[in-house]
């Protein structure tokens, strides 16, 4: 049940590559959603062995009003998901 929530900037609606940094250690990991009010993403976030590391989980579509983004724990392998660094969104070229 543990999450994360930021407050988006004023981003013009439409798709966003989003983009993690985490670190992850051998007995951490497990299954991520990423949101914003209406729509989600999900992904996992695999061992990190040789330290932080950047991931693409994909295109989210933000909507008008959004207002925040949410990165939340859908499943923990053990007793740590990740050590969450920051997330980018990118406007993607879709």
């Amino acid at each position: 049940g543990a999450k994360a929530t930021w407050k988006l900037p004023d981003l013009p609606p439409g798709g966003y590559e989003v983009v993690i940094r985490y670190s992850c250690d051998p007995l951490e990991g497990g299954s991520v959603s990423i949101s914003e009010q209406n729509f989600s993403l999900t992904g996992t976030a695999d061992t990190t062995l040789k330290g932080p590391s950047e991931k693409n989980f994909g295109t989210l579509k933000i909507t008008p009003g959004a207002g925040t983004i949410t990165i939340s724990a859908r499943t923990v392998l053990k007793t740590n998901l990740m050590d969450l660094h920051f997330i980018k969104l990118l406007p993607s070229n879709h």
